[in-house]
């Protein structure tokens, strides 16, 4: 280990071979390293990439590894790339420790869809939040819904996934909203790579009051916050 270590100071080359054997090696050893890795993912090289793959298997395979360097990876999501890698390393993670998610974080991450180059990555962390912890992305649902009518096609799809995942955990969230993504749907004059997306969050949200129907006759809606009114797409 302390020979991998070293090779993390060397050349770019060191770094690369150090950070792939890393991979095969007892995650809780690590520990004390991780910071070091963060590090590297400010690092405008490919060894920032390499970095992060590491960071995202320690992140599925052994996260409580990881869980004392929450602040780390929050203050890295400002401006650069990194922010990118960070926001989906705590994304991940909130899959299995979802107070790893404040208001603050959520803040960050949506400052980054203002940036074309980092809001479709920004939109796949927040499709995992919308999993873990959803009230959290409340205020964010009219800025989505802008987004359905992104001109980038990624960006279209990875908001309706963001969608999705919120209506599968909380649908009450959405359910305000559902006229005007209903709209988009609708609208003629808009490309019809653009009404798809709207649909998907439509079917979605009825096929979700369709299964509560079934288990049972008396509920219409879904998720945590159901009512007994029925949504008429």
């Amino acid at each position: 280990m302390e020979e991998l270590v070293k090779m993390l100071e060397g050349s770019d080359d060191e770094k690369w071979l150090a950070l792939y054997k890393m991979q095969n090696v007892d995650f809780d050893r690590l520990k004390p390293y991780i910071p070091k890795i963060i590090e590297i993912l400010k690092e405008k090289k490919l060894t920032r990439r390499i970095a992060f793959d590491l960071l995202l298997k320690i992140c599925q395979e052994k996260p409580e590894v990881l869980l004392d360097y929450i602040d780390d990876f929050k203050n890295l999501i400002c401006e650069g790339f990194e922010s990118v890698y960070a926001s989906l390393i705590i994304g991940k993670l909130s899959l299995r420790y979802p107070d790893v998610v404040d208001s603050e974080t959520v803040s960050r991450i949506a400052d980054l869809l203002e940036s074309d180059a980092m809001k479709s990555y920004a939109l796949l962390a927040l499709s995992d939040i919308a999993i873990s912890k959803p009230k959290a992305l409340s205020n964010l649902i009219p800025k989505l819904i802008d987004l359905i009518m992104d001109k980038n096609w990624e960006v279209r799809w990875n908001t309706a996934k963001v969608f999705v995942n919120m209506i599968s955990s909380d649908s009450s969230l959405v359910e305000p909203y559902l006229d005007e993504v209903r709209k988009i749907a609708e609208n003629e004059k808009l490309k019809p790579s653009v009404r798809v997306v709207a649909y998907v969050i439509l079917n979605e949200f009825r096929n979700l009051q369709n299964v509560a129907k079934k288990a049972s006759p008396g509920l219409m809606g879904g998720g945590k916050g159901g009512t007994n009114k029925p949504c008429e797409l």
